[in-house]
């Protein structure tokens, strides 16, 4: 079984396929492999954690609390004056879809909130005419510590 972060992403991945509107959803690593203006607009999921041990049992007996920060950069290539609305109107696909952490069936994850979203970076729309936002939400789900991939609560 892959590490529960794998599981997470390729979930997430998974909503937004489901979710339509995203020309390509991909982990965000899927961006090296380059994407091409027809393939617009794109969702890139990445997901990185921190754990903490909760419990005196020795180590490895313990459960460890993986705070997971799941982060969704959406990009768009539009005409700068436009560019701003389709970034936000991504953004609402992203919220809808990733609202409710038990459809994405991955096991319980608790305290699972949107943290927030980045501005648009003007750089790149004034260099490329594309632009992104990334759309954050964070959550707890705990495993046994030592085995990254079993989530307790399935």
């Amino acid at each position: 079984m892959s590490h529960i972060r794998t599981q997470i992403r390729n979930a997430v991945v998974a909503q937004l396929r489901a979710a339509g509107g995203f020309g390509v959803v991909d982990a965000r690593l899927r961006v090296l492999r380059g994407i091409q203006s027809d393939q617009f607009p794109i969702a890139l999921v990445s997901v990185a954690d921190a754990g903490t041990a909760v419990g005196k049992n020795p180590p490895g007996q313990r459960p460890l609390q993986r705070q997971v920060i799941v982060s969704v950069q959406v990009h768009d290539i539009a005409d700068v004056e436009e560019l701003d609305e389709k970034l936000d109107d991504l953004a609402v696909k992203v919220e809808e879809a990733l609202t409710e952490p038990s459809a994405l069936g991955f096991g319980k994850v608790l305290d699972w909130t949107y943290a927030g979203t980045s501005a648009a970076h003007e750089d790149e729309a004034k260099e490329m005419g594309t632009s992104s936002v990334t759309v954050t939400y964070r959550g707890t789900v705990t495993t046994p510590e030592g085995k990254p991939s079993i989530n307790i609560h399935p």
